[in-house]
């Protein structure tokens, strides 16, 4: 058995593996979209006034990034009270999840830095 009977196996895996990596170079394409509040079923009693948190804290996303901020932790901290009173609701659960994901972007796209001074 000479050299090149021996080494083909593992060639010709490699060539495999990079031909197929190489083919799935432009295969997916990631794009933003920005967030969309669409609070259906609306909400009723409690959960009324998270949804107008969160409508006032898109309005102040970009301009006021911290006031924009307040308005998605409070109405985190409304929906959390109603999730804590009725674990089953999914309203709740919308609107808390739609607030603190707000409140991540507002803190990246502002490039506030959590760690470090305070932010007022």
């Amino acid at each position: 058995m000479n050299f090149t009977q021996t080494r083909f196996p593992q060639f010709a895996v490699a060539l495999i593996a990079a031909g197929t990596l190489v083919g799935c170079g432009t295969y997916s394409e990631v794009r933003e979209i920005p967030p969309v509040f669409r609070p259906i079923p609306v909400g009723t009693g409690v959960l009324v006034k998270a949804e107008t948190e969160i409508e006032k804290g898109l309005r102040a996303d970009r301009s006021k990034p911290v006031a924009a901020l307040d308005e998605y932790l409070a109405a985190a901290k409304t929906a959390e009270d109603r999730i804590h009173r009725n674990p089953s609701d999914e309203a709740a659960k919308r609107d808390y999840n739609f607030a603190i994901g707000r409140i991540f972007e507002v803190i990246r796209n502002a490039k506030l830095d959590p760690g470090q001074s305070p932010w007022r």
